[in-house]
């Protein structure tokens, strides 16, 4: 991949394109928030952890299908609106 300081947009855009590097950067630099948004929701360590895996991995799997809005993180988002709306 290169640079793996990129913005959020390219390295979301090389994820698009199947880019796992790139989508590990993004893990990276969101699973602490991911992580904690979670355990708000579950109240616990492992059903947080369970929680955020399940949330990276839909996203991965959904990715083509995930709409970025400026300022959200599709990451909180992946496949809630499926499940829950």
């Amino acid at each position: 991949m290169g640079n793996l300081e990129s913005d959020e947009g390219s390295l979301w855009s090389l994820s698009l394109g199947g880019d796992g590097e790139a989508f590990g950067v993004l893990y990276d630099r969101h699973r602490d928030r991911v992580f904690h948004h979670a355990y708000q929701l579950a109240g616990n360590h492992h059903d947080a952890e369970d929680t955020m895996a399940a949330a990276f991995l839909e996203l991965w799997r959904r990715r083509a299908k995930v709409r970025v809005v400026e300022g959200s993180y599709p990451i909180l988002a992946a496949g809630y609106d499926d499940k829950h709306g």
